[in-house]
């Protein structure tokens, strides 16, 4: 039979523990990320990639943040070979309280497939999470996933990335603090 009677008190001695940003941050901050990884889309098959992508937020405090990055992926599969080029804009919410920061983020996507074919040109929404560990107060570690929902392209309907990043942040301070 499995002893419980120390769970509680270790769970909260591990996360007393654990290194803490005092609190949340109430000054706005500038980050600017790096990520690459795993890439794909299916319709009738899978096509795997590779991309890359550069993101920037401006964070208003601890929880919220607006977000814009762009991203490239090149898919080399079964005799076909294509790229995808995506910009996109959106809004993040985080926990920055801990050293580790879990976050959401919701982004409008405008997407350029380029191939054999024309380029083709489509909107779509993005649905991100991940978390980043801060490795001081300018420098973190993360991991990023995607899932992209494109509209108007048929053999084109979903995309997911998934990747490591790399991030660094600037404190801006408050502008109205003389």
């Amino acid at each position: 039979m499995l002893d419980v009677r120390y769970g509680p008190a270790s769970l909260l001695g591990v996360l007393l523990a654990s290194p803490v940003v005092a609190g949340p941050i109430d000054d706005p901050s500038l980050r600017v990320e790096v990520d690459t990884g795993y890439a794909c889309f299916a319709d009738e098959r899978r096509f795997h990639g590779l991309y890359a992508g550069l993101e920037s937020a401006y964070v208003l405090d601890g929880f919220w943040g607006l977000r814009g990055g762009l991203a490239h992926g090149a898919h080399r599969s079964k005799g076909e070979a294509f790229d995808v080029t995506q910009t996109s804009l959106g809004v993040r919410y985080q926990l920055d309280v801990f050293t580790y920061v879990p976050w959401l983020d919701v982004s409008g996507v405008a997407f350029a497939v380029d191939g054999d074919d024309a380029p083709e040109l489509a909107g779509g929404l993005a649905f991100g999470f991940g978390f980043d560990y801060l490795l001081d107060s300018h420098w973190s570690l993360g991991f990023v996933g995607r899932y992209h929902q494109v509209f108007g392209l048929e053999r084109f309907p979903a995309y997911v990335t998934l990747g490591a990043r790399l991030g660094y942040r600037w404190n801006l301070g408050d502008p109205f603090d003389s």
